[in-house]
């Protein structure tokens, strides 16, 4: 009986609420407006509520792809700039006139790298060494594998005694093909006595990962795979400066120099483009998505305002 009396005063509670409300009570215990207007204004709130709610919404964050795309196109324009100003130092050392070695040769290759060096000395061929396989750089030929290209031989790098020194360093005089490593096969090329050789400061080869720093040497005697400076130095017993003889120290019968290419790569610019064409691109792409989705909302406003009226 008590709970019959509490939800009998409940309900007369309620429907002097929404008596006095402007609302009418229904059965099934919702509201609806009493008077007309008050069912016009509540409709049309509705509505507006449900279009706000499901109107489109504009997509401010895919605007990060574009502008990512514009900042790597902005990196590549410093990138660029970078690049050009160390292909100008590389071209201004390897153009500039040959000058004599300094009395300190160390770190020389960290700082003068493509530089070139006049020295004179006496080869010792008894200890020459080999970088295999290799491809003659002055021959314009395009091959497959190196290992099975008619072009595929050696490099000779030889000890090279300084006359005004006590110590020898490593000159690679140049090219040979593989029927010519052997030297007395290219005794003529075998130069004996002083002489006057221009040559081009190199730095160690980066070794790939999976060979290994030091492991270059490949079996049998004096074989390398990469220039690796330190550890040919040490077999040969010189000091650890390299020197590529330019292609006017080769002498007849003997191996061809010049087998170093100064030449560095710039895609800079397509690089450019290709980044700032994203950047515009995708900025275009969300204009169109997002513009033409708010403008079709705005006309079914516009056209919904129109039929009230």
């Amino acid at each position: 009986m008590n709970a019959f009396m509490q939800r009998v005063t409940a309900q007369s509670l309620r429907r002097h609420l929404v008596k006095c409300s402007g609302f009418e009570f229904q059965v099934n215990g919702g509201v609806k407006p009493r008077h007309p207007c008050l069912r016009w204004i509540s409709v049309v709130a509705i509505q507006k509520k449900e279009m706000i709610k499901n109107r489109p919404r504009p997509g401010y964050v895919l605007l990060a792809i574009p502008v990512l795309c514009a900042c790597l196109g902005t990196w590549q324009v410093k990138r660029r700039k970078w690049k050009l100003g160390l292909i100008d130092n590389l071209n201004k050392r390897s153009s500039a006139e040959p000058i004599p070695l300094p009395q300190n040769i160390h770190d020389l290759a960290a700082t003068h790298e493509y530089e070139r060096f006049v020295v004179t000395g006496t080869f010792d061929h008894s200890k020459e060494i080999y970088i295999e396989p290799r491809q003659n750089m002055l021959d314009d030929h395009e091959s497959g594998a190196v290992m099975t290209s008619p072009n595929y031989g050696s490099l000779i790098v030889t000890p090279f005694k300084l006359s005004d020194r006590d110590y020898s360093i490593l000159i690679n005089r140049g090219w040979v093909p593989k029927r010519l490593a052997d030297p007395s096969k290219r005794m003529l090329g075998q130069v004996e006595g002083e002489v006057t050789v221009v040559g081009m400061v190199r730095k160690s080869e980066k070794v790939p990962a999976i060979i290994g720093k030091g492991n270059s040497r490949l079996p049998g005697d004096g074989k390398w795979m990469h220039r690796d400076i330190e550890d040919m130095a040490r077999a040969t017993n010189c000091a650890p400066l390299y020197l590529d003889a330019v292609e006017s120290s080769s002498v007849p019968g003997g191996p061809i120099g010049g087998q170093t290419k100064v030449h560095m790569r710039n895609q800079h610019s397509s690089y450019i483009a290709t980044w700032y064409s994203l950047a515009i691109l995708t900025t275009w792409l969300w204009f169109r998505r997002y513009r033409k989705l708010r403008g079709s909302y705005v006309y079914r406003l516009m056209a919904q305002e129109a039929a009230k009226k």
